[in-house]
């Protein structure tokens, strides 16, 4: 029977609810630091590691984390930067132009903080549009899809109702991409490793690992393909599933 070896959680409304500075509830923070016990942990997430720092401040994790969606591959106890997979400063500047005409402001993740000031952008992990209306979406990705091959647009929910949000990023900084980059750094399988998420951009790489759970606040689409569909976030979902883990899925003991 094969045993799992390391866990990814999404942070946005599988670990915490949506927001910069909300920490996970004790629940979920004694449940990670659990199941870390037994097994590599760590986050994919849409944010940076410098905007999740202090969110994961009190969790003890211990595997490589996958960050802006994919474009940072970063340990969670060291801070060491395995890969990046950055936008070019050219693209920037293009994508700029075209929201600009759309009357909107493009924010660039730039060593991981938050930006508007595209001239002063010297190293570019990704871009982003927020709060855009549903009708438009497609209006903003057919604007943006030719600026240059070597990327990938996706949306994501907004925090504002009725919106999504537009990234910009380099067409390798995906999450399941990068977690396969992740396994191979680690010397294990994508089939030894659980992830847990609830939105849309969580779908592919709940799709490529060995065991699926989705939020019992998650999309449909995740919940359609999930091994097992724990209780939402505001039930303490994560704790839920890591006890269901614990009890009933084999794993590696750090140790071992």
């Amino acid at each position: 029977m094969r045993k799992f070896k390391a866990i990814f959680f999404d942070i946005d409304g599988t670990l915490t609810p949506n927001g910069i500075s909300i920490k996970p509830t004790e629940a979920v923070v004694n449940a990670v630091n659990s199941i870390g016990q037994k097994m590599y942990t760590a986050v994919a997430t849409g944010r940076s590691k410098k905007e999740a720092s202090y969110v994961l401040s009190d969790i003890n994790f211990t595997g490589i984390g996958i960050f802006v969606n994919g474009a940072q591959i970063v340990d969670m106890k060291s801070n060491k930067i395995y890969d990046e997979k950055k936008l070019t400063i050219e693209t920037v500047y293009k994508a700029e132009k075209i929201i600009k005409e759309l009357g909107n402001t493009l924010h660039v993740y730039d060593d991981g903080v938050d930006t508007t000031n595209i001239n002063s952008v010297k190293n570019p992990i990704s871009a982003f549009i927020l709060d855009i209306k549903f009708a438009d979406v497609d209006l903003y990705i057919n604007a943006l899809k030719d600026i240059n091959p070597n990327i990938s647009i996706l949306h994501s929910g907004s925090l504002t109702e009725g919106c999504d949000d537009i990234h910009i990023l380099h067409k390798e900084a995906r999450k399941d991409k990068a977690l396969l980059r992740c396994v191979k750094y680690l010397g294990i399988s994508l089939d030894e490793v659980i992830c847990v998420g609830d939105g849309l951009n969580d779908l592919e790489i709940l799709k490529s690992c060995g065991y699926k759970i989705a939020m019992g606040n998650a999309v449909k689409e995740l919940k359609d393909i999930a091994d097992y569909v724990c209780p939402s976030l505001d039930k303490d979902g994560v704790a839920v599933a890591v006890e269901y883990l614990i009890k009933h899925q084999p794993m590696m003991h750090q140790k071992e």
